[in-house]
């Protein structure tokens, strides 16, 4: 795939054009990343192959198992090696305190589900 994807903006999975085929039945590869900066965005950014395209699906877990429990920051997004690293830090760190203030506002996890 030709990966003229923005630098200056998130490509969302569902604003990509219809004709271009996005392969979503590949092997899903988990990176864990366990100290939030910039460099190991950067990191992850580096190692993408030259004209390749991987999507992303931000989320938090404790067990980093998807059979268990997690919370989505956003939806799929599109990455390059490209890709600016700032940008997508700004972002995950937008819904990681968008999620985390969510929660606290709403007092509890269990007053929510009424346990």
């Amino acid at each position: 795939m030709d990966n003229n994807f923005k630098t200056t903006k998130i490509d969302f999975l569902h604003n990509i054009d219809k004709s271009i085929s996005i392969n979503s039945t590949e092997k899903f590869y988990y990176i864990k990343i366990y100290e939030w900066n910039i460099e190991n965005i950067e990191q992850f950014l580096n190692c993408i192959k030259h004209n390749e395209t991987l999507m992303v699906f931000p989320f938090i877990s404790i067990t980093c198992l998807l059979k268990d429990p997690y919370l989505r920051l956003s939806e799929y997004f599109l990455v390059t090696n490209k890709s600016n690293p700032k940008l997508i830090s700004d972002f995950l760190i937008y819904y990681i305190k968008f999620t985390l203030t969510s929660y606290n506002k709403s007092k509890s996890i269990y007053k929510i589900l009424h346990l």
